[in-house]
């Protein structure tokens, strides 16, 4: 008869198993011996860790006590299925007592996660088996949110990161952040995020000004749309530390390169900031002098550093005409907690003319007393030349023409070539080889280099009859007898006819 009434009893609770949402939820009583559970919190996010409460209770009117033997958290209903977490404390429950066990199980990630309870009891002798599933949704919860307090600067200045994070299933929109706080001066109290996706997170940063070090408590107030377009707010408590900077921002140099381009100097490198507290304001500068190509060419602003962190930077200089090595000052200029800090560093630089201008394919032809030298400038050296410009010299027998007596090639690639037509004048008369001074200037790598070349040429005479082709001088005669026959012609024509 005992039996019979055992299996009549796990019979009548399966019958009465419900699916278990988050909340409490209370289980169908048997007559003897009931089963209810909670969960906590009430909206896990990923990551939580939820605790399911479970109570057996023996009615105040029945007549047998029952000892729980165990309470487990299994994956279903299987007894070899995962288990999650599990007591075999025992105790005896009588009639009108009622016991508790609590079990933790991890949330990983959103959606709806399904348990299975396992509850052991034994009553009269027999082991009687229960079985509850619970079921736990996670991730529709309001924007989770974290704070956390930067560095106090030598002026009081401070900026707190506030992380909202969304551990909905759907995008949230038009979420808005109010901060308040009796502990902090804020500069600016709201953030608006237009979208915010699922599992997304934002860091919101506010400043704060006359911080003092220490624990700060601010309450955070959110307002949102729903992906369905239910609106909701939620406001929370926050709580963190601002300390002082240790190591306040300091901005430095490193990687400075210089190399030539068009005839100038690129100065390029990195800005960073070593320190614990951001940096504004921040420029590069060729301190004005010999180096310096003015403001707007010789500047480059970097603008503002958060701690340990870098930017690149790039500027124009300059060398004086046949300098061999440079020592170009740049003055690095920041903002530190509202303090104006200056400082220079002087970059060496050595200069080698690695390009080579030759005059190839060189050939003069004569006009009377002008010269015409035509060639190329070839560029045999292994860096690019530019503001090449070819130009006739001068000594006791060569003058530059009045035409073109210069001529400006502009920009010779390494290994490359262009062509070159300038004028000279020769003075005198002479049948002698003759140097016509030809001069090569162009810049490499920031310097000027400037070289002659002599082109040898032997002249024609430059005198009058020299400057005319010689004629025939029998063809006037010719001419002259062909008249006097033509008048003689007509005159006999003429007698005859009259």
């Amino acid at each position: 008869m005992k039996r019979l009434r055992s299996l009549s009893l796990v019979a009548i609770l399966l019958v009465g198993t419900v699916a278990l949402t988050v909340g409490p939820v209370t289980g169908a009583s048997t007559g003897v011996v009931s089963i209810s559970t909670t969960t906590t919190p009430d909206q896990p996010a990923p990551g939580d860790t939820v605790t399911i409460s479970t109570t057996i209770s023996n009615p105040a009117a029945a007549s047998d006590n029952y000892q729980l033997r165990s309470v487990e958290v299994r994956e279903t209903t299987a007894d070899n299925s995962t288990l999650y977490n599990s007591t075999d404390e025992s105790s005896t429950i009588e009639p009108g007592e009622s016991t508790t066990r609590d079990l933790g199980v991890d949330i990983e990630e959103r959606g709806e996660q399904q348990f299975v309870l396992h509850v052991q009891v034994l009553s009269g002798g027999d082991v009687i088996n229960f079985e509850r599933n619970v079921t736990v949704t996670a991730g529709e919860t309001d924007p989770a949110l974290s704070l956390s307090g930067g560095a106090v600067g030598a002026d009081g200045d401070a900026t707190f990161d506030l992380s909202v994070s969304n551990a909905r299933t759907g995008p949230i929109r038009a979420v808005t952040v109010d901060l308040s706080s009796t502990d902090l001066q804020l500069d600016e109290d709201r953030r608006v995020v237009s979208q915010l996706d699922a599992g997304a997170e934002r860091t919101l940063q506010f400043s704060a000004s006359d911080v003092e070090p220490g624990e700060k408590t601010v309450e955070a107030a959110v307002s949102y749309t729903t992906d369905d377009g239910e609106f909701k707010s939620v406001t929370r408590e926050l709580t963190t530390t601002a300390d002082r900077a240790e190591n306040p921002g300091e901005v430095s140099l490193s990687g400075v390169e210089v190399s030539g381009a068009d005839g100038e100097l690129k100065v390029s490198g990195q800005a960073n900031n070593g320190g614990e507290t951001n940096v504004s304001g921040v420029t590069v500068t060729v301190e004005d002098g010999k180096y310096s190509l003015g403001e707007a060419q010789s500047t480059a602003f970097v603008g503002s550093l958060d701690a340990s962190s870098s930017t690149g930077f790039e500027l124009d200089a300059t060398v004086p005409e046949g300098a061999s090595t440079a020592a170009i000052p740049l003055t690095v200029n920041y903002r530190l907690d509202g303090r104006e800090i200056s400082r220079t560093v002087t970059v060496r630089e050595d200069f080698s003319a690695s390009g080579n201008i030759t005059l190839t394919g060189v050939r003069t032809e004569q006009v009377g007393s002008q010269l015409t030298v035509r060639g190329s400038a070839s560029n045999l050296g292994t860096s690019n030349a530019s503001a090449v410009t070819v130009s006739v010299g001068q000594n006791e027998l060569i003058r530059p023409a009045q035409s073109q007596s210069s001529y400006f090639v502009g920009n010779v690639p390494q290994s490359d070539f262009k062509s070159f037509q300038v004028d000279a004048r020769l003075i005198g008369d002479t049948n002698e080889t003759v140097s016509v001074p030809v001069e090569v200037s162009y810049r490499v790598n920031g310097q000027r280099i400037t070289k002659t070349t002599t082109v040898p040429y032997t002249p024609r005479a430059t005198g009058a009859a020299a400057e005319q082709p010689q004629r025939d001088s029998s063809m006037p005669i010719v001419l002259i007898g062909g008249i006097v026959l033509v008048v003689v012609a007509g005159g006999l024509a003429y007698r005859r006819y009259r």
